[in-house]
């Protein structure tokens, strides 16, 4: 896993329970009831906004990072620089 990999995931993770925070705060605050219901329908809408982009970045920068590491690792062994 890359470290731009890692820093999406943790911001990702921060708007599904900030998201799931605000939809539970909205509802509570409008007076209506918190049952399990709706604690999980926001955890349902937190988690999709985590999971689905998270697997999409992991996805899209996975294959062009490893091409990547491996000109490099071709690079050091034998100093072509003309790639």
């Amino acid at each position: 896993m890359t470290e731009v990999t890692r820093e999406a995931r943790w911001i990702h993770g921060l708007a599904g329970i900030t998201l799931a925070g605000f939809g539970l705060a909205g509802v509570y605050f409008a007076g209506g009831d918190l049952t399990p219901g709706v604690w999980a329908w926001f955890v349902t809408l937190g988690l999709v906004v985590v999971f689905l982009p998270a697997l999409r970045v992991g996805s899209a920068l996975g294959r062009p990072l490893a091409d990547l590491r491996e000109v490099i690792s071709a690079t050091r062994q034998d100093g072509d620089l003309t790639r």
